[in-house]
């Protein structure tokens, strides 16, 4: 799947701005305003995709099968408590070497962005007028291994600054996947 950015450039340039500035971590009250900021922008860019997917089911609910309306109701959940899980707090712990733990974390945002990218591209796709059942099945299922991935990546990352899932037992940040 080779495709051009569709993200706007304000929203990359939010989404860059608010990067955290890791030499600040050794601070938890700056290391906890980083996150907040980093994870506002992801957050808000999760809440655009499923605003779109839930506007456009709701002004195409006569032209979309069942399905199809299902299946964007299901894609906004998971958004939805992917959003609610991303806004872990906490005091913040990095784990290992500082060094290591930087930019492992490093990776680990730039692989969330790409990831983001990824979900919009594909949230685009499935809901092009044009879009037969076939496609749209794909572009859904993508677009669920897609936010799955972020799931994943954004799991990791909490580990990695102390904020993991287990301190909130029983929760999961997939929870229609369990």
């Amino acid at each position: 799947m080779n495709h051009a950015a569709t993200i706007t450039p304000s929203q990359m340039t939010r989404i860059f701005l608010s990067l955290p500035q890791y030499h600040f971590y050794g601070h938890n009250s700056t290391a906890v305003k980083n996150e907040q900021m980093f994870r506002l922008s992801l957050g808000t860019m999760l809440q655009e995709i499923a605003e779109r997917l839930l506007t456009t089911s709701e002004l195409r609910s006569t032209t979309m099968n069942q399905h199809q309306l299902e299946s964007l109701e299901g894609l906004v959940e998971d958004i939805g408590a992917l959003i609610t899980h991303l806004n872990r707090k906490g005091a913040i712990q990095l784990s290992g070497s500082l060094t290591q733990t930087i930019d492992e974390l490093r990776d680990l945002d730039n692989r969330l962005i790409m990831l983001l990218e990824q979900a919009w591209h594909l949230s685009l796709v499935v809901l092009k007028p044009e879009c037969s059942s076939e496609k749209f099945d794909e572009g859904g299922h993508y677009l669920t291994l897609t936010l799955e991935a972020f799931a994943e990546t954004a799991e990791n990352r909490n580990q990695l600054l102390g904020l993991g899932w287990e301190s909130e037992f029983g929760m999961s940040p997939m929870p229609r996947r369990e």
